[in-house]
């Protein structure tokens, strides 16, 4: 029988996928871009001192990973994250609470959620791993069918006000790219488990999340969405063979059929017309490279984090990515960089490699894009269902970090974590199982 303690952390742990699709936006001023906190990030002082506590009194074992020396590349990944915030600090002559707060607290924030999906695969019976799965999955759905539900409501008029959801449709994790991310993640681990014939949910729960996919992406408005999801779909199709056809196909194209039908009646009028504001905006950054960009009236057109000041923000990166290309210009020399130039800050870099290159240089990149690397091979090597659906993950963060800033993603890390710390056992019959059950030949 566990010790009380760890069984206290592992109750805690069926609530983070509750609490990781949950977060707001704080402290945002003409100075300060803001911080987002992650409910998630208030719980981790809690399951901090709880697993601390388990492993002083030999409740638990520490994380072991399916990652060869995984401790020396988060170390590793740790130390260049410091080298960044000093160098910042030297070259600035101050230290910016950008740097110091959302980049490197945000990290350590980032290191701790994995850590702790790490401890719970070590320390977990299977059946607990597996309702972590089957929460983060149920309220997945639960959030897409009200959040899409009261922003239609809304629209017809029939609603006052949509609350906490709004266009484009950020569910409650206050960034449309980030909730876009989510549901294609979302997607990914719905279908991978019920192929791998150990479903999350009910087959009427996955057809239907399906079905409102389509919608969900348009309610969102994020074009990263648009062109990942199809890429997805074409995955798993040729993962699910003839099951991905009543599952998945079926209902996808029954959704975008819905979407028409939702147009030609107007019902989503909103959500159309944003889109097409979208693009004709996207259309006059790419035809004219001389916009003002300090200019009220350039503003006023395009708005903040628009395409104007995303692909300013991305020339900026590499001209201060060339004063120091090894070690980067250091973490907040970007902010100072747009605010010294412009008079203020325009957007942030959106591009998480870009980010990368040009903070942590070289050195900074090239460590985290091994560790990406080493843990995608080790999990395809693998091969149970999460560390499957952890690779399709990891490969569709990959295409959305071109287009935004994607690293600080919590739910990613935690079951980042989750995956390379899952155990295989061998069972009784003489073939090796998983710790969720599923047999491997």
């Amino acid at each position: 029988m566990q010790a009380l303690l760890t069984r206290a952390v592992l109750f805690l742990s069926l609530l983070v996928p509750i609490a990781l699709q949950a977060q707001i936006d704080i402290l945002e001023s003409a100075t300060y871009v803001g911080l987002r906190i992650n409910v998630a990030d208030l719980m981790l002082p809690f399951a901090g001192l709880g697993i601390a506590l388990s492993l002083l009194f030999k409740q638990s074992q520490w994380p072991t990973f399916k990652i060869k020396y995984a401790y020396a590349w988060l170390g590793g990944l740790s130390l260049i994250m410091t080298v960044a915030l000093l160098h910042g600090y030297y070259s600035m002559g101050e230290w910016s609470n950008w740097a110091l707060v959302n980049k490197y607290v945000g990290w350590f924030a980032l290191l701790s959620l994995f850590m702790w999906g790490a401890w719970v695969a070590s320390n977990a019976p299977p059946q607990t791993i597996k309702k972590i799965m089957q929460v983060f999955s149920m309220c997945g759905l639960v959030l897409l069918v009200v959040a899409m539900s009261v922003l239609m409501l809304a629209d017809a008029g029939i609603l006052s006000s949509p609350g906490p959801f709004k266009y484009p449709l950020g569910g409650l994790m206050s960034n449309r790219n980030s909730y876009s991310f989510f549901i294609c993640c979302l997607s990914i681990v719905l279908a991978v488990f019920h192929f791998k014939q150990n479903p999350l949910l009910p087959v009427w729960a996955i057809t239907a999340f399906f079905f409102l996919l389509p919608l969900g992406h348009v309610l969102s408005g994020s074009r990263a969405g648009w062109i990942v999801q199809p890429i997805i779909l074409i995955g798993l199709i040729w993962m699910g063979r003839k099951q991905s056809l009543k599952v998945l196909l079926a209902p996808f194209l029954a959704g975008m059929l819905l979407i028409v039908t939702l147009s030609v009646t107007d019902t989503i009028n909103v959500a159309r017309n944003q889109q097409f504001r979208m693009f004709n905006q996207m259309k006059t950054v790419l035809a004219d490279e001389n916009l003002d960009y300090t200019t009220a009236e350039t503003q006023k057109k395009f708005g903040r984090h628009s395409d104007a000041f995303r692909m300013q923000a991305a020339k900026d990166a590499l001209t201060i990515w060339k004063t120091s290309p090894l070690i980067g210009a250091g973490l907040g020399t970007f902010l100072k960089y747009q605010t010294e130039r412009y008079g203020q800050f325009l957007d942030v870099v959106d591009n998480s490699p870009l980010w990368l290159l040009s903070e942590t240089g070289l050195i900074g990149l090239g460590l985290f894009m091994g560790f990406y690397g080493f843990a995608i091979y080790s999990l395809v090597r693998a091969g149970d269902p999460l560390s499957l659906t952890l690779v399709g993950v990891l490969l569709t963060f990959g295409f959305f970090c071109l287009l935004h800033e994607m690293l600080y993603t919590r739910f990613l890390w935690f079951f980042m974590g989750l995956a390379l710390g899952l155990k295989s056992v061998v069972a009784n019959e003489g073939r090796e199982t998983t710790d969720i059950g599923i047999q491997r030949v």
